[in-house]
């Protein structure tokens, strides 16, 4: 196991209601910036949530007392299991190479420091006849960490297909062995890169020996070109890697190396030409960063900077706002460099730049789709229709599904969703009133948990841009299909007849004012704060007047803010 340590550090066991389900590995980028990763496999998703999923890393027995022996023999190193981040995100999945790809919601960088974590690195090569011996490392059964290995001169490794997914097979173990609770582990090459995660096989325990039986490994050089590839290797990082060696946060850092970690904003549609650009800086380099030069740009144009300053720790990060700007309608590239750091030349400058593609359409008003899939995502087809049946948007398997119940699917359809994904979808729509239809082919709706054992009904809704939801799911088991009306509004007028239509009086007042509506059609959410930002009154009014008593509150100046619908309205008082 010596020759394999790095890759242990990265191996954790998937534990779920206080039991060990299934292993998985966290898996480096090539921005080398700690992006919690994580590869395991698509059939450990089944019915959970991977929100309340905990990842326990480290889970080895202790120095000396490692065993091949099954779970009633093997040392337990027993609590505390403090080395354990909580909840995470699905990113990509599918069973294509029964493959799951997530990221952890709760670990950082600081927490892979303390915890001495590595990176896995990985292979997106797939060449059969590259691959000369692979290594798995596991949690079987829930048990502590165990490792396996084989090489091809005496067992084949080879592509496989199985059951649809494509998959490597190791005919049988040289040492070692998996059994349940393997599933989603890490399969590394002979270079100690990721290669894949293991889906099943005939492989477990005769005894304590090894049955000498079959695995099965979904091939991440199938679902790295499924959108795996463009978390691991994005175009501002290189794009077109085909190897990954990993990366240690507790390995040497540069002195002064700062970093464009990502560009968080703008991303993806805008509906609107005015952006306000967010980076993530982060310190690379082994000094506290306390300054350093932003230069951005939008497609290669002029150039504009920032001074940034502040203290980050090394690996530490900050999400700086940069000041905003107007850009024409159209597919755009938003371009951030970093240089500077701490007033010298920057000790590794390939990690300085950051690229986000976005798009501005202008006219419409932020519409979102959240459309969760249920056990079979291949089932599901919508579509968006305005008020004279003309097309607005779709999405899911377009091979034919409506008018739903015609039991054709196949998840190699085109559009054909994943299972238990969640799709999120932001459209610029214009004001006015639409048909959304869902239909589904089998004719059970999006429900899961009753008749299939997945336990994981599907689920949608559609938002604005406030959160506000404009229409949502009326019945999960709608049968071939469901159709609800929605209408889209603008927020800004909505905001302007909530200005023209609420009154605030006497103002300047001795701490007793009024706040009338000249009409409330529902609840207002009122709340009183000084001019620091301390709440001092908070209420909810469903009267057309009411008036407020700050029992003799000190003079000065305050906020009242009114919520009503999820629009804001902002007026300061003078208290005399």
């Amino acid at each position: 196991g010596s020759g394999w340590s790095n890759q242990i550090r990265a191996v954790a066991m998937i534990v779920v209601g206080g039991s060990g389900i299934c292993t998985g590995a966290l898996i480096n980028n090539s921005c080398n910036d700690g992006t919690p990763y994580f590869l395991t496999a698509n059939h450990c998703l089944g019915g959970s949530s991977t929100g309340n999923w905990a990842f326990r890393f480290n889970w080895a027995s202790p120095p000396g007392t490692e065993s091949c022996a099954t779970t009633a023999n093997s040392t337990d190193p027993g609590p505390p299991y403090d080395q354990t981040a909580n909840g995470a995100t699905v990113l990509v999945s599918g069973t294509q190479a029964d493959h799951a790809f997530l990221e952890i919601d709760n670990m950082t960088v600081t927490d892979a420091l303390n915890w001495n974590l590595f990176y896995a690195g990985w292979n997106n090569d797939d060449t059969e006849g590259a691959i000369s011996l692979v290594t798995g490392i596991h949690h079987p059964r829930g048990d502590v960490m165990k490792i396996c290995q084989a090489d091809d001169n005496n067992n084949g490794i080879y592509h496989a297909v199985n059951s649809g997914a494509e998959t490597w097979e190791i005919d049988a173990w040289e040492e070692g062995v998996t059994e349940p609770g393997s599933s989603g582990s890490p399969l590394f090459d002979q270079n100690g890169r990721i290669i894949g995660q293991l889906y099943g096989g005939a492989a477990a325990c005769s005894g304590t020996s090894n049955n000498g039986q079959y695995d099965y490994y979904g091939r991440l050089g199938v679902s790295w070109g499924l959108g795996i590839g463009t978390y691991l290797d994005p175009a501002s990082c290189g794009g077109t890697n085909t190897t990954n060696d990993g990366w240690d946060p507790n390995g040497p850092a540069d002195p002064d190396n700062a970093s464009i970690q990502s560009v968080i904003a703008p991303s993806g549609l805008t509906c609107s030409d005015w952006i306000v650009p967010q980076v993530r800086l982060r310190n690379a380099g082994g000094n506290t960063l306390t300054s350093c030069t932003i230069t951005y740009n939008v497609d290669g144009g002029t150039n504009s900077t920032y001074n940034w300053t502040g203290s980050l720790a090394q690996n530490a990060t900050e999400v700086v706002v940069l000041p905003g700007m107007t850009v024409s309608a159209g597919t755009h590239v938003f371009n951030a460099e970093t240089s500077n750091p701490n007033g010298t030349a920057d000790t590794d400058p390939s990690n300085d730049a950051a690229v986000g593609n976005f798009e501005i359409q202008t006219g419409g008003y932020e519409t979102t789709l959240n459309l969760n899939t249920d056990c079979y995502g291949q089932e599901t087809y919508w579509e968006i229709r305005d008020v004279s049946s003309n097309l607005v948007a779709s999405g899911g398997n377009t091979s034919g599904i409506p008018p739903g119940g015609l039991n054709i699917a196949s998840n190699a359809d085109p559009g054909a969703y994943s299972d238990n994904t969640l799709i999120s979808l932001k459209m610029c729509m214009a004001e006015g009133c639409y048909d959304f239809t869902i239909y589904d082919d089998y004719g059970d709706g999006l429900e899961g948990s009753i008749n299939w054992g997945c336990n994981t009904d599907g689920d949608y809704e559609i938002v604005n841009s406030s959160g506000t939801v404009l229409g949502s799911m009326q019945n999960v088991n709608f049968g071939n299909s469901e159709t609800i009306n929605f209408c889209v509004v603008n927020n800004a007028s909505l905001e302007e007849l909530l200005q023209s239509a609420m009154h605030v009086y006497p103002n300047p007042n001795d701490g007793t004012f009024t706040i009338s509506f000249e009409q409330l059609d529902q609840f207002a959410d009122v709340v009183v704060m000084d001019i620091n930002g301390r709440v001092i009154f908070k209420d909810r009014m469903e009267a057309l007047e009411n008036t407020i008593n700050l029992n003799g509150i000190s003079g000065g100046v305050y906020l009242i803010e009114v919520t009503i619908d999820s629009v804001v309205f902002n007026q300061r008082i003078i208290v005399k």
